[in-house]
């Protein structure tokens, strides 16, 4: 039944965050003060919070089961100490919770992140290439002489 809370829960914050990501990206797009946006940009955003959320939420539902899970390669050792003798000593492997999976979730939930923060205008905007607006010129009090 813990399982079950956990991916209920993991679902809740998918959808909690891909609606976040909506409402912001969607919710002032029909103002006249608020730019125009590029579709394909909103609806990337939109997304990868839906792409991130479910990796953050993978990550986290999957971190008690890869704390107990085995580690691969652990071995025994002996050693040697003087006076003693021969002592065994336990070395542990690369643990479940380091695994390649999971460093590529991490990964993939900073990515996602970074591409939430990607703006851009369409040129028809009002920063479009051929200058429509002059730039600020300094004006010079004399006149240039050669």
């Amino acid at each position: 039944m813990a399982n079950l809370k956990s991916w209920l829960f993991a679902a809740g914050f998918c959808a909690g965050c891909t609606a976040l990501s909506a409402y912001f990206n969607l919710a002032h797009s029909s103002t006249s003060t608020v730019p125009t946006r590029l579709n394909w940009l909103i609806e990337l955003h939109i997304g990868t919070a839906l792409l991130g959320a479910m990796l953050f939420a993978l990550f986290v539902v999957g971190t008690p089961a890869a704390l107990r899970g085995p580690a691969s390669a652990s071995s025994y050792g002996v050693g040697m100490v003087p006076r003693i003798g021969a002592v065994r000593y336990f070395i542990p492997g690369n643990g479940a919770f380091f695994s390649v999976a999971r460093i590529v979730q991490i990964l993939g939930v900073i990515v996602c992140l970074m591409i939430q923060f990607i703006y851009a205008e369409p040129l028809g905007a009002g920063n479009d290439a051929q200058g429509g607006s002059g730039r600020p010129v300094k004006l010079l009090k004399r006149p240039l002489t050669a």
